[in-house]
């Protein structure tokens, strides 16, 4: 057995189709693949966060009580910003059926960051999908052996 065996939760990382429905729960023929929340592209999102909040906490944070404190505002702001590349990074590829993101002139649109984000930003995409994360990352994880 490999050593990276022992450690993922799914044994490895797994792409799982989402054919997103309109408003009105029609299928759309537009698919989407992703994977948990515990796949590779996920963890370095979390890992690229803890380091700016370290890097945060040592040039800009204030001391109270002894403790460092982040700016006002900015705790808040890193964690929403980093569920929301989080949820991104699990969105590995999908097929628009030659449609664009948000006009006819970008047919298939590259399945990047920036896309990815404006993707998530429209109305009844982003619960189709991010439930479908969240339902397969506790779906993959493994019981605990008592």
């Amino acid at each position: 057995m490999a050593l990276a065996d022992r450690f993922y939760s799914n044994g490895y990382e797994q792409e799982f189709e989402v054919e997103l429905l309109d408003k009105d729960g029609k299928k759309t023929g537009l698919r989407v693949w992703v994977k948990d929340l515990t796949c590779d592209a996920a963890v370095e999102v979390a890992e690229r966060y803890r380091r700016k909040v370290t890097d945060l906490m040592l040039t800009s944070a204030t001391v109270k009580d002894g403790n460092a404190e982040l700016p006002e505002g900015k705790r808040g702001e890193l964690f929403h910003d980093e569920v929301r590349d989080k949820y991104a990074a699990c969105i590995s590829r999908w097929d628009f059926n030659g449609e664009g993101l948000f006009s006819d002139d970008d047919p298939d649109p590259d399945c990047d960051y920036e896309n990815k984000v404006k993707f998530l930003r429209i109305p009844g995409i982003a619960d189709q999908v991010i439930g479908k994360i969240d339902d397969i990352t506790v779906f993959t994880k493994p019981l605990k052996k008592s």
